[in-house]
Formats: C-alpha cells, sequence, structure tokens
C-alpha cells in the first residue's frame, strides 16, 4: 500500500494540510483513545479468575 505526505506545495486546500497535521499528531494517535472496557475470565489450576478493565482517563491525563 502507498502512502502520500500532504505539504502546502501540493496541496491548495488549508484544511487538508492542516487536518493531515493533527492525524500525525501524538495527540491524535495515542492520546485519544476510545472508552472501553474489557472483562476477561478463565480458569487456572487454583479456580476462576475474573478481571475487568476500563479505560477511563486519556494518556495525557485529561479527563473524556
Amino acid at each position: 500500500m502507498e502512502t502520500y505526505q500532504a505539504t502546502q506545495a501540493g496541496v491548495t486546500e488549508r484544511k487538508v494540510v492542516d487536518g493531515a497535521k493533527e492525524l500525525n499528531s501524538w495527540a491524535w494517535q495515542y492520546g485519544q483513545t476510545p472508552e472501553f472496557t474489557n472483562d476477561l475470565e478463565g480458569e487456572t489450576s487454583v479456580g476462576k479468575v475474573v478481571s475487568g478493565f476500563r479505560d477511563a482517563d486519556r494518556i495525557d491525563g485529561s479527563s473524556r
């Protein structure tokens, strides 16, 4: 799959360049993880194990 880098020289719409910058930013890629829950359940040699995870805060420390 080929990828293309949006630059001001190749794109006349400013909003396209600004959007590309946002999508390449750390905040967009890692700081905006969608809220999720994950419940895990399993059996071990000593009995049943149940665990639950809930993403309540973003990586950047701000609350949703």
